[in-house]
């Protein structure tokens, strides 16, 4: 299972999300999660909390997440070891959706180079041309239906693309530096 920028709003308890074992709670419930990820969600870093356990045999995961404490006992009758936590409460996960990257991979609509966060060229649009703020190898356009939109190579710093004209919706970015890539959301 997957929540990808999961954002938990005007909160009415400190305890929001969990990937743990509940144990005998309601009707015996078991492990909520198994094999799971939290991918960049916010259940506010002064105020929520997020239970992660370390099933047996599997693993669940929170990644980029913002939250006041991710713990592995969120009950006191479920006594696992937390799960795999990298990068709380920092800015900048790249991709910022999972699901989005994965999409587009799947779709065979991007090469397979290495997704890195320390790449992150910025994309401008300005009147619906593009310009990037660094050379790239290969810029690719993609609707989220996995459709390739536009596909460009060997792109100038600032270079403009007049491509996005007369066109609405979401749309993905790919850019390849090298043989390291990011991907950026596009919204008409």
């Amino acid at each position: 299972m997957l929540y990808d920028n999961h954002r938990d709003i005007n909160m009415t308890r400190p305890f929001t999300l969990g990937l743990y074992n509940r144990v005998a709670m309601g009707t015996g419930h078991g492990w909520a999660a198994v094999q799971s990820v939290l991918w960049n969600c916010d259940v506010d870093a002064s105020y929520g909390t997020i239970g992660l356990q370390k099933p047996p045999t599997a693993q669940n995961y929170a990644i980029g997440c913002k939250a006041k404490k991710i713990t592995g006992k969120p009950v006191n009758a479920s006594d696992f070891p937390i799960g795999y936590v990298e990068g709380q409460n920092q800015s900048g996960l790249e991709p910022q959706s999972l699901y989005e990257a994965q999409l587009a991979a799947r779709h065979g609509t991007l090469p397979t180079v290495a997704i890195d966060n320390r790449v992150s060229p910025s994309l401008v649009l300005i009147d619906r041309d593009l310009s990037l703020s660094t050379d790239a190898d290969r810029l690719v356009i993609i609707s989220p239906d996995g459709r390739v939109v536009y596909r460009f190579a060997h792109l100038k710093q600032h270079e403009t693309l007049s491509v996005l004209r007369g066109v609405h919706g979401i749309f993905f970015a790919y850019i390849q530096i090298n043989d390291r890539a990011t991907v950026q959301k596009i919204v008409l």
